[in-house]
């Protein structure tokens, strides 16, 4: 599983925390880490992915080109970013041949030993999903909520992509997406909050 780490330098708490508690519950030799980040941020990024890289089998930077923009367009745009890392991505021979990323909310944390390899086996229980995460519905409006998994033949299936706009967050579009299109999905079980779980700064 490719765990897909968004980098935001304006998080509230920073990144320290969320490095602390992947190093602490242990090292995931057979999954890959994505950071993603945008130019001018990516020494910040480097620096996060240097604590916690020892911790996976094979570390990769993916870099979004700058842009004056919403915050709205630059979460989309990093998360279509790692969608195209997906599809050029190069499993090794000890991985599954159908990557699957695991694109994390920095907001939540690990909090207990093994969590990844936890919340992979509850995917591949699942049936493999195309999408694998849970949504909630405010005022009408659905919006994924968390992390979420994506397997890559989502590339092949999804609308997202081709009509995310700068005035809908690809949260809000996957959702939808999932609701109206019947793009396959399963909500997270046991995992959260076992495995992982939002926190506050």
């Amino acid at each position: 599983m490719i765990l897909t780490i968004p980098y935001n330098p304006n998080l509230p708490g920073g990144y320290d925390k969320l490095a602390s508690a992947i190093t602490r519950y242990g090292k995931h030799p057979n999954h890959t880490l994505f950071v993603v980040a945008k130019e001018g941020h990516e020494d910040g990024a480097f620096l996060f992915a240097m604590k916690v890289r020892e911790c996976f089998g094979r570390y990769f930077a993916v870099t979004v080109p700058d842009q004056k923009e919403t915050a709205l367009r630059n979460s989309n745009r990093m998360f279509a970013a790692a969608l195209d890392a997906l599809k050029q991505y190069e499993p090794t021979e000890h991985e599954m041949p159908e990557p699957v990323m695991f694109y994390f909310d920095p907001t939540w944390r690990p909090t207990k030993a093994r969590w990844l390899d936890e919340f992979q086996s509850e995917y591949y229980i699942k049936g493999a999903p195309t999408t694998f995460g849970h949504f909630k519905t405010t005022g009408g409006v659905g919006k994924v909520v968390g992390p979420v998994a994506i397997k890559r033949d989502f590339l092949q299936k999804t609308k997202l992509l081709s009509f995310l706009s700068d005035s809908t967050h690809w949260r809000e579009f996957l959702a939808w997406e999932i609701i109206n299109n019947g793009l396959p999905s399963e909500a997270l079980g046991r995992v959260l909050p076992a495995f992982i779980r939002p926190f506050d700064p």
